[in-house]
């Protein structure tokens, strides 16, 4: 991916990516288990262009409190859920999964198709707040998030449950078949 519209250095090109954009471009990339790889073309002298570095160092920023996210995860284990994406990280008895809410829902209701039992749920950029989580028998694990978003971008939820995800049944797939 370029930070802007072309590959290397074009001194007419001042189409540059956000930071927001780079964002959630590594965000989706991670979410299915790829690599980000981010062309910085620098200028002939060898510098590089100043929007380029503004933009890295907010990925830095970013990537400081929430790269455990990101480093060492793998493809999300159920669908795309609508308010964001999600990788996860396997340890023993249990899996962690990094939520990466990029549209913070309005009513604080965060569903998540999966029967598993939370043994952790905090927000990486803000651990004291506290998190609860409903069962719901057709929607399954409903977050309840409160209090503004921690980061305007992409704000991360980590997710502890135990054992391998396990999707919530749905009435209709345990039917006969036709």
């Amino acid at each position: 991916m370029t930070m802007n519209k072309t590959w290397g250095y074009k001194s007419y090109d001042h189409k540059w990516k956000s930071a927001e954009t780079l964002i959630r471009n590594l965000v989706e990339a991670a979410s299915k288990g790829g690599n980000y790889l981010l062309n910085i073309g620098p200028k002939p002298d060898g510098t590089i262009p100043e929007e380029s570095i503004e933009r890295l160092e907010a990925i830095g920023r970013w990537m400081k409190v929430n790269g455990e996210s990101i480093y060492g995860t793998a493809a999300s284990p159920i669908d795309r859920p609508t308010w964001g994406r999600i990788t996860t990280k396997l340890g023993g008895n249990s899996t962690t999964l990094y939520l990466h809410v990029l549209d913070w829902p309005v009513d604080g209701k965060m569903p998540m198709a999966l029967s598993n039992q939370v043994e952790e749920c905090q927000l990486l950029a803000d651990p004291k707040r506290e998190l609860t989580v409903d069962r719901d028998a057709s929607k399954g694990l409903v977050l309840n998030l409160v209090g503004e978003r921690p980061d305007p971008i992409c704000s991360l939820v980590r997710r502890k449950i135990s054992g391998d995800p396990t999707p919530v049944e749905r009435p209709e797939a345990t039917g006969p078949k036709p």
